[in-house]
């Protein structure tokens, strides 16, 4: 026989884990189950699930909450709208089996935890394993080079630019900075009952301790948000952290006040961080960072040269974005170009060349560089271009093309044939990728068209 109770302590445990290892989600499957995969977050998800539906048939019973109904009504919604998605049904599928987990997931919530200190124990799990996610991102930032020990939970590090922007454990930097606004209460939580605590002993070093650890930790959560470089994050916590002190105002002082200095906080760090580095001025500046690459080069209309031999060629460029150009970075931004053939526009090599120092926007530079030809003979196109490595080239964000015909020719002591030269497909350069205003007015036009069941 179980004891009443039981199935409540493990089920609270493993929500207590399930809160840690949010941030840690693997990009590897642990387990598939047909066409899902599964993976370690998940399979916590669901044990913790049973551990709750076993509490809930085993042991004393939690009343619904008053809300219920209008939960069962919006999954039951949410199902019939799978069948009327016109296109991508499997994602909508995967899409509201998520969905559905969340409110199963409140559910068993309602059911476990029961008391204050419950929700301490989730606050913490939730605290801890955020802050063990963002520290490396905080260091990957601030270094702008990408941790090899963070690859197991994402892909690549989000980047802005030459800047990595804070992504920690997290797949996108916008990820964790939704962890952050949705956890960073807890901290205030902590501070007041550390504070209100101190009121009655003002003498007790371990409360003292408290508040220094938690104020801290409130303090290393704002600056991660305001190194994820999520504009939107810092806005939303200043605001919410002002209507927060006002809503507790008459209630509670304690955390009226520690609200109002979160929003001071805010303010503080935002003109830090914007007098300290580059890249918040940058977003400040623009909507997005198709402008940032933006630029005037001036190039040969035509070479002739004969095969394998090095030519000198002269490029006047002008930086009309708000990137300075540098080849010292871990990502360097040079000049680069390609090779491509002519008849085929097959791509054949991507020649760099560094600067010889910093371009400031607004700077113009006259390169004397040298060219070594091809091989083989034949007519050709120079495509020039800056690039930053590993990021991206310049022409991506503004749809920029500059070229150089050559005409390549056999020195006349060749007598044997050349081997063909490899190939690879043609650059593609796809529009500026549009602004926010541009996407928020796309996405109003979608929802008219389709109101209740969506794209």
């Amino acid at each position: 026989m179980i004891r009443t109770g039981h199935y409540k302590r493990i089920g609270l445990w493993l929500m207590g884990a399930l809160a840690f290892s949010l941030p840690f989600e693997l990009t590897t499957a642990v387990a598939s189950l047909g066409p899902l995969t599964i993976t370690n977050v998940e399979l916590l998800l669901g044990v913790t699930l049973l551990a709750g539906l076993l509490s809930w048939l085993t042991e004393e019973r939690r009343p619904l909450p008053r809300y219920w109904a209008w939960l069962g009504l919006f999954c039951l919604l949410a199902g019939v709208a799978i069948l009327f998605a016109p296109d991508y049904r499997a994602n909508a599928a995967k899409a509201t089996l998520r969905l559905y987990s969340g409110v199963l997931l409140a559910l068993t919530t309602n059911q476990l935890v029961h008391s204050r200190r419950d929700g301490q124990w989730l606050g913490a799990a939730l605290l801890t394993g955020g802050t063990i996610a963002i520290l490396p991102g905080m260091v990957e930032s601030i270094a702008n080079r990408p941790l090899v020990l963070l690859t197991p939970f994402r892909d690549f590090s989000t980047v802005v630019g030459q800047f990595i922007r804070l992504t920690g454990t997290f797949d996108y930097a916008n990820q964790a900075a939704m962890f952050i606004e949705a956890t960073i209460g807890f901290w205030i939580l902590y501070l007041a009952y550390a504070r209100w605590h101190l009121k009655t002993r003002i003498r007790d070093p371990r409360y003292w301790f408290l508040l220094t650890l938690f104020g801290l930790g409130l303090l290393l959560y704002l600056e991660a948000s305001f190194l994820t470089l999520s504009r939107t994050s810092w806005v939303t916590i200043g605001l919410v952290s002002l209507i927060m002190s006002f809503l507790a105002g008459r209630k509670s002082p304690y955390l009226a006040q520690l609200w109002l200095g979160v929003a001071t906080a805010v303010v503080i760090l935002f003109l830090i961080n914007t007098a300290l580095f580059d890249v918040f001025r940058l977003r400040l500046q623009s909507e997005a960072d198709d402008n940032w690459y933006n630029l005037q080069m001036t190039v040969p209309e035509r070479l002739e040269m004969n095969a394998g031999e090095t030519a000198i060629v002269t490029i006047r460029l002008t930086n009309n974005g708000l990137l300075t150009w540098r080849s010292d970075l871990v990502r360097p931004i040079n000049l680069g170009a390609y090779w491509l053939n002519a008849n085929t526009k097959q791509a054949i090599g991507q020649p760099r060349w560094s600067f010889p120092q910093p371009i400031a926007p607004g700077d113009t530079i006259t390169l004397t560089i040298p060219v070594h030809a091809l091989d083989q003979s034949g007519d050709y196109f120079l495509q020039w271009d800056v690039v930053q490595e590993e990021v991206l080239w310049f022409s991506e964000k503004n749809g920029q093309t500059h070229l150089t015909e050559v005409t390549i020719t056999a020195p006349t002591s060749s007598a044997t044939a050349v081997a063909e030269l490899p190939t690879e497909p043609p650059p593609s350069y796809p529009l500026p990728i549009p602004g926010r205003r541009v996407l928020w007015a796309t996405a109003f036009e979608l929802w008219a068209q389709r109101p209740l069941f969506g794209i």
